[in-house]
């Protein structure tokens, strides 16, 4: 199921998959020709176990995110794309304002802790998949931190499902477009939070 698209990138939905990476790779593959009418789509694995696409198409053209059975997977036939899913806390362990502070930046932080409820959790998910797609987009990890790429200046945006924001480009860092959606899933009680990110062609 196509859950996003950005330009020529597409992010596929998959539920009931196991965690192992071959299966993966296996279930990717099949979906992502399926959806694209490209035959010619081939995963492989870097040796550090990220996935990456043979040829013809660009390496970091492909992104792949797991979580608790959910397998959202990434294609761009022009460049890189980074994909993050995050299932919904149903449970309501999460602290969205503790969080939001220890690891967003300022105003992002204030955003998620101007709302309360259900609507900081939102925000606080819609946020964090976005960044984390982005940050795998560029090579770089949570572990970097999370402060950057900054969205509090597209809050409104970034609340909406599927609405694309284009991040500026600085020096040494290439602009991106990141978007969010919430697709229902059969069998769940709440629909997972899906992002997609690509390089813009300059």
């Amino acid at each position: 199921m196509v859950v996003l698209r950005l330009g020529p990138a597409i992010a596929l939905l998959r539920s009931g998959v196991g965690p192992r990476r071959p299966e993966h790779d296996r279930i990717a593959t099949a979906d992502l020709i399926a959806a694209t009418g490209r035959f010619d789509i081939a995963v492989e694995r870097r040796p550090s176990g990220r996935p990456r696409l043979a040829p013809p198409y660009p390496e970091l053209g492909v992104s792949f995110s797991w979580r608790d059975g959910l397998l959202l997977a990434g294609f761009d036939p022009e460049g890189a794309v980074g994909v993050d899913i995050e299932p919904a806390d149903t449970s309501g362990r999460l602290e969205p304002g503790r969080l939001a502070s220890d690891h967003f930046a300022p105003g992002e932080a204030a955003a998620v802790m101007a709302r309360s409820g259900d609507d900081a959790l939102d925000l606080f998910l819609r946020l964090w998949v976005a960044k984390e797609a982005v940050l795998k987009l560029t090579g770089r990890g949570v572990y970097d931190g999370l402060h950057r790429p900054d969205l509090g200046w597209c809050i409104a945006s970034i609340s909406g499902d599927g609405t694309p924001i284009r991040l500026q480009g600085t020096p040494g860092h290439t602009a991106v477009e990141v978007a969010v959606a919430r697709p229902a899933v059969p069998g769940r009680p709440a629909p997972p939070y899906c992002a997609l990110a690509r390089l813009l062609q300059e």
